[in-house]
């Protein structure tokens, strides 16, 4: 196989990825699609969205509280000072 056959390869699976990722938006973004269909579309295509999810408010909420414990910790020291 030549570079140019694995160049052309390559952007054909990009370009297939492409149209199914558009086709899989569609559907999601559709009002009519019922919901347990978005919901094996989300499943095939992303996995454990719900985990994924549910890992990414944590993180959000161990951020904020971490800033507003640090943002309480210097308004303490600052009174100290006052």
């Amino acid at each position: 196989m030549t570079l140019y056959d694995k160049i052309q390869t390559k952007h054909v699976i990009m370009l297939a990825a492409a149209v199914e990722a558009v086709r899989v938006l569609r559907m999601l973004e559709n009002p009519s699609t019922p919901a347990p269909k978005k919901r094996l579309l989300m499943k095939s295509t992303f996995g454990d969205y719900r985990k994924k999810m549910s890992d990414e408010l944590r993180k959000i909420d161990e951020s904020l509280l971490s800033s507003v414990s640090l943002c309480f910790i210097r308004m303490l020291n600052f009174r100290d000072f006052c």
